[in-house]
């Protein structure tokens, strides 16, 4: 099975999570520092380090709400586009995720506990609770996208 990174991604702080699929590797939040064109150029090449280092072959986005402060959500639509890019790149999928999809996961900043459970630590943050949603959501997505696979394949048979 390929490795997923899940992103939650803020202005400031990208919440993180590494599996390969239904099994937990890694999660945690990074914080690039500095004004928004080096927290952008910072986060391509962590995002890169990332894929390349962890042999990632899913990204899996939370979209940007657009429902916000206008210059974030345009911000945020970079940090989207720009790590899109680098999987691509790398002959990758990526699976973009509405929030709202990651609010009916059950693992998100507003159920850390629920979000915690998935994980061997004590306790997680906002931003890492919901890169854990994105991960659910994603697996969600992953075996929908397999079942009309082999649905459409059985179909020609």
């Amino acid at each position: 099975m390929p490795i997923i990174l899940a992103l939650d991604a803020s202005s400031h702080d990208i919440g993180f999570t590494l599996a390969e699929d239904e099994r937990y590797i890694l999660s945690g939040q990074w914080s690039p520092k500095g004004d928004e064109d080096t927290r952008m150029t910072a986060t391509v090449q962590w995002v890169d380090d990332m894929i390349t280092r962890y042999e990632v072959g899913i990204l899996a986005i939370e979209e940007p709400a657009v429902v916000r402060n206008g210059k974030v959500d345009r911000l945020l639509a970079r940090v989207c586009g720009h790590c899109e890019a680098v999987i691509r790149l790398r002959d990758g999928q990526v699976i973009l995720i509405h929030p709202s999809t990651v609010k009916r996961t059950g693992f998100s900043k507003d159920k850390l506990e629920a979000a915690t459970r998935l994980t061997p630590k004590q306790q997680v943050g906002g931003h890492e609770a919901d890169s854990l949603g994105v991960w659910q959501a994603a697996l969600c997505e992953i075996q929908e996208l397999n079942l009309r696979e082999r649905e459409m394949s059985s179909a020609y048979c």
